[in-house]
C-alpha cells in the first residue's frame, strides 16, 4: 500500500474525528434534569396526596389538558 495514501487517510480521519467531537451541544443541563424530576414528582405525589395546589404548581400556566371520551352507542 502506498505510504502517502495511508498518511492522507489517517489525516482525513483525524480531521473528521476532531471536527465531530468539538461541536457537542448539551441541550439539557444537570439543573434542567433536576427541575424536570422535581416537577414530575410534584405532579404525581400531589395526585396521590390529593393536593391540588401541588399539582397546579407543577403545570405551566397555559397548559391545556384534553381527554378523549369514546362515544358508545
Amino acid at each position: 500500500m502506498n505510504h502517502s495514501y495511508f498518511k492522507k487517510v489517517v489525516l482525513a480521519l483525524l480531521i473528521f474525528f476532531l471536527a465531530t467531537t468539538q461541536f457537542v451541544l448539551y441541550a439539557q443541563t444537570k439543573k434542567d434534569s433536576l427541575d424536570i424530576n422535581k416537577t414530575i414528582r410534584n405532579f404525581i405525589e400531589g395526585w396521590y396526596e390529593g393536593n391540588a395546589e401541588r399539582m397546579a404548581n407543577s403545570l405551566h400556566g397555559e397548559v391545556i389538558s384534553k381527554i378523549v371520551i369514546p362515544h358508545n352507542e
